[in-house]
């Protein structure tokens, strides 16, 4: 298996390149976003190191820097460039030079059919790879994914003012894992009635004048939230909700 890896820094030689980065599969089913650097060893008199100390840590005048490796797969490591599991590949690996050989190496300890590297100048190639196999980022809408709304947690009450929710985000990976998390979405309530639907809105809006009243006990309050109620659904004929 020969893995195509994009040069983003300057050619070294024929093989090498300053800063290369592509997806690499892993035997387990993983797919690995890694970038690949040259690091030089710095110059023994700015180190506090003897010689000896010197040549032990810096064997090699040009060695292997993995600036990044994580999974893509995944749509919030993908969204963070960040995988926990992966996170301990990026370093610096002094006691390995900076060859295309030693290179091919550290891809086999993911993937043991690696067995040459191919250069590119397509820029576009990741981006490419990852849409033909449909990874997406976190809140990617290319993700299957739906909102929703759990709880209003403050409104205004005024025809155009705001109103904030309290959402729950839930997107599948392209192998089907799924993501969940609580969000917060600062909107007009219409548009949260458009988008979400008159019936749940409307009971979002009772529980929340409910907790409300009972925190102020004024009958004001009561009287303004439900004058609002009547008049952001009273001309609304929205009633199918609407799933993101």
């Amino acid at each position: 298996m020969n893995i195509k890896m994009v040069k983003m820094g300057m050619d070294i030689d024929e093989t090498r390149n300053h800063r290369i980065r592509g997806i690499v599969p892993t035997d387990a089913g993983e797919f690995l976003f890694m970038e690949i650097c040259k690091g030089n060893r710095p110059n023994i008199n700015y180190t506090n190191l003897s010689r000896k100390e010197y040549e032990f840590k810096y064997p090699y005048p040009e060695y292997v820097w993995i600036s990044s490796c994580f999974r893509v797969d995944i749509p919030e490591d993908y969204y963070k460039n960040h995988s926990k599991d992966f996170k301990n590949y990026e370093k610096s690996f002094f006691n390995i030079p900076h060859t295309k050989e030693d290179i091919v190496k550290i891809l086999n300890h993911f993937n043991k059919g690696i067995q040459d590297i191919e250069l590119i100048n397509d820029h576009n190639y990741i981006d490419k790879y990852c849409e033909e196999k449909g990874f997406y980022k976190l809140y990617d809408d290319k993700l299957k994914h739906q909102y929703q709304p759990l709880e209003i947690l403050w409104c205004d009450f005024a025809m155009n003012g705001k109103t904030r929710l309290k959402n729950q985000y839930t997107c599948y990976s392209s192998s089907g894992q799924e993501h969940k998390e609580e969000m917060q979405e600062e909107g007009k309530m219409q548009d949260f009635i458009n988008k979400y639907g008159k019936d749940t809105m409307c009971k979002l809006l009772d529980n929340y004048i409910e907790k409300e009243a009972k925190k102020i006990s004024n009958k004001e309050f009561e009287n303004i939230a439900e004058t609002y109620k009547l008049e952001i659904f009273s001309n609304n004929v929205i009633e199918d909700e609407m799933e993101y």
